[in-house]
């Protein structure tokens, strides 16, 4: 979790995270995303700890800027979005 948490403290200008296949970031860890309001890419495809609470935070921090978001394969979540559409979350048939 510490990695997560210095890049959300000291990049205010990161704009692309690929976190693709980390299994072992736990829903907390992941929060630290929040942090990175100017974020335009995501990629937690694979991520275990991605949860219907985790997408509502991002969107809520990250929605203004966030135009690819990558949610396949995410075990734990109920939700996939793409782009121009997070604010309206789908139910994923794959799950």
């Amino acid at each position: 979790m510490s990695v997560l948490r210095s890049l959300a403290a000291a990049s205010s200008t990161l704009v692309s995270v690929s976190l693709s296949k980390s299994t072992q970031l736990s829903t907390e860890c992941l929060m630290e995303l929040t942090k990175l309001t100017n974020l335009e890419r995501l990629d937690i495809s694979g991520c275990r700890g991605v949860t219907d609470a985790l997408l509502e935070a991002i969107s809520g921090s990250c929605g203004g800027s966030l135009t690819k978001l990558d949610l396949s394969h995410t075990p734990d979540s109920g939700f996939t979005a793409e782009p121009g559409e997070l604010q309206t979350f789908i139910p994923s048939p794959n799950l």
